[in-house]
């Protein structure tokens, strides 16, 4: 499947950022420009996540900083 869809850039100097929820897997183009690819995959499952503000600092732990469960990781 391809996807096409047109829009105005805001004026100025400032970043753009574009959404790419709801995309599937493939490459990501603007004004013929390749991006990237996006391949969707989800961060964790919605058990086990965290609200707590994260922080890397100790020893590892795989349950450490389980935020934004079930969103993709590929978004923005």
């Amino acid at each position: 499947m391809f996807v096409k869809t047109t829009f105005k850039a805001p004026l100025g100097s400032e970043p753009v950022v574009v959404d790419l929820q709801g995309m599937g897997k493939g490459f990501a183009w603007v004004n013929g420009h390749n991006i990237g690819r996006i391949w969707p995959s989800y961060d964790a499952s919605e058990e086990g996540c965290s609200d707590k503000a994260c922080d890397y600092r100790g020893p590892y732990d795989d349950k450490k900083c389980v935020t934004n469960c079930g969103n993709p990781t590929q978004r923005w």
